[in-house]
Order: structure tokens, then sequence, then C-alpha cells
């Protein structure tokens, strides 16, 4: 399995933008070279190089504001890249939410062939991967999400057997820093529902780093990639069996 996050595609046209839609890009760019093809280029070499996993989840901000023109960019990568829509799992991040109905509307649009993936639980041989959205409308100065809905556990961890369960979500289930802006409001449900089941794992972004995080003294469980915007080796691999999952 392949995970990446992260991509915060900007169109190509972004230099007519005017007012605030410019503002926003700047603000929302902070740190990261405007260059629409650059960051192009680096999703489209990440895709590549996951190539040879039988699944790929992508952990959310996969635009920088939610445009319309973005989310396509997404649809034409996904398309060209080695993986079926069947393979791929799409959850959205803060920036992906920055536009009235965004994520909904690209699921229904230019990311509909990726939505019966998207929406549901996604079953494979070795694991049940389950795709949490964190993301909330807000101003764009804000980049904090909530989980609006737990999952009902109970069923799914007896469908699950000896398969591994992934909660595949943007936000982190641990304070970051300024959590008020930038954190998962109600990080702690989810980290109670990960320290009750010891197959439960979780994926994630929006920190930008690489990390592997236990519960309690266990065997990591919680992960995240670094950023393919920002990053020279973005991405990770996991091997999963025997409801573990473990980066390889």
């Amino acid at each position: 399995m392949a995970h990446l996050s992260d991509f915060h595609l900007v169109e190509p046209g972004h230099a007519e933008r005017r007012g605030e839609d410019w503002w926003r890009l700047r603000y929302l760019s902070l740190r990261r070279p405007i260059d629409a093809e650059a960051r192009i280029a680096r999703a489209r070499s990440a895709l590549a190089a996951a190539a040879g996993a039988d699944h790929l989840v992508l952990t959310g901000d996969l635009t920088e504001d939610a445009r319309d023109e973005q989310f396509a960019l997404v649809a034409e990568l996904l398309a060209e890249s080695p993986f079926r829509p069947e393979q791929v799992t799409l959850v959205p991040g803060n920036h992906d939410a920055y536009a009235p109905d965004a994520w909904s509307r690209a699921l229904d649009g230019p990311l509909a062939a990726w939505a019966p993936t998207s929406r549901g639980l996604v079953e494979l041989a070795d694991a049940l991967i389950v795709p949490l959205s964190t993301a909330v409308e807000q101003f764009w100065t804000r980049s904090s999400g909530v989980l609006a809905e737990l999952p009902d556990l109970g069923e799914l961890l007896d469908q699950a057997r000896d398969r591994a369960v992934l909660l595949a979500l943007h936000h982190p289930p641990f304070r970051v820093l300024h959590h008020w802006v930038h954190g998962l409001a109600n990080h702690g449900d989810v980290r109670e529902l990960l320290a009750a089941h010891g197959t439960l794992h979780c994926l994630h972004g929006h920190t930008h780093r690489a990390t592997s995080r236990t519960l309690d003294g266990d065997a990591p469980r919680v992960f995240c990639v670094e950023a393919v915007a920002e990053s020279a080796s973005p991405g990770r691999g996991y091997r999963v069996a025997d409801g573990r999952v473990d980066p390889t």
C-alpha cells in the first residue's frame, strides 16, 4: 500500500487572479513558491514512484484553495497515473474546503471516477480502509478540522477478522502547535478509538512530516508522510499483513 499527501496543486492561470483571490493564494502558499508547473511535476513524479502498490491513499490538501480548475488537475494526474480508479482512495484536507461544497462538487464532477473508493468502506484482501473527512468550510486564515461523525466500528471490526483497519483522514489525531487554528477539534475521540482497538491504524497528512506514532507504547499505528508539494522524497509504502501495518 502507498500513501501520499498534500499536493497543494495550483492552476496554471493563477497569475490572472485579482483581489481576494490573489491575496488568498499568496497567504495559503506562504513559504511555498507559487509555481503551478513545478507542483504538477512533483505530483506526477510522486504518483509514478508509487507504482506497484496494490492501493494508494491520498490524505488531503490535494488543492491549494479548492478551485474547480485545481480539482480538474487532480483528476488529470490520477487518470495518467499507474493506478486504476478502484485502487485509489481520496480524502479532503482543509485546503480542499476553502470554497463552498468544493469537495462534494469535485467528487460529483472531475473526481467522480474515484468517488466510490473515497466515500465509503474500501475492502482489500489484507485491509479495510475507512475514508473520513475532517474538512470544514472556514475562512482561509484557519486550517483546523472536525470529524463530523465517528465511524461505528463494532460491525466493521467483526467484518475485518484478521485484516487491518485503516482510518484515512487529513488532520492528525493528536494536538498540534496552535491547535485551535490548525488542529483536529475532536482529536481525542479519534485517539480513544485507536487506543481501544489494536488492529486499528491511521494514515494522515497536514503536518508535512513523515512520522510513525505509537499509542501507549505499542507498535506505531499512526502514520504521516512528507508533503508532495515540498519534499524531495514524499510518500511512504506499507506492508499490511496479519492485522498490522508496517512502513517499508
